[in-house]
């Protein structure tokens, strides 16, 4: 099983503590993983469907997404959550890959920080805590 890390540049003092928080967990593990880094979160989607779309059997590829998207004055983040979420969603089902969200959508700053290890924990060892879970699921059909 591949582990790729996919994670988001915008807002990086988020995302690198997130980024840390799902590298602790699978360091501590000893599992392997690549990691990618992108612009934002739209790219997100746009490198996990490349990725499962060039893959030999991306039933073998399980990504952990990582990202921080901060609501701002416009219908920007409404139609950006949407669209990031409902399209991962469909990148599972299609190729049935395992893609844990990492990804905040956040009110603000604060909110965001308070998720990336502050006082509501560390939404990046969250986001690989349940990968880790669902590989180890033995779902024998």
């Amino acid at each position: 099983m591949k582990i790729i890390i996919i994670q988001s540049s915008f807002n990086k003092d988020i995302t690198d503590s997130l980024f840390q928080g799902a590298k602790s967990i699978l360091d501590s593990r000893n599992k392997k993983f690549s990691h990618f880094e992108v612009f934002g979160s739209w790219e997100i989607l746009s490198l996990a469907s490349k990725i499962l779309e060039d893959a030999s059997f991306p039933e073998d590829v399980s990504i952990i997404t990582i990202g921080a998207i901060v609501k701002g004055e416009t219908d920007h983040y409404d139609f950006l959550c949407s669209s990031i979420f409902n399209g991962l969603a469909s990148l599972q089902v299609r190729h049935g890959a395992l893609i844990s969200m990492g990804i905040l959508t956040t009110k603000n700053i604060e909110q965001a920080k308070d998720r990336a290890g502050g006082k509501k924990g560390n939404k990046g060892s969250e986001a690989a805590l349940a990968l880790l879970n669902l590989l180890e699921q033995n779902c024998d059909f």
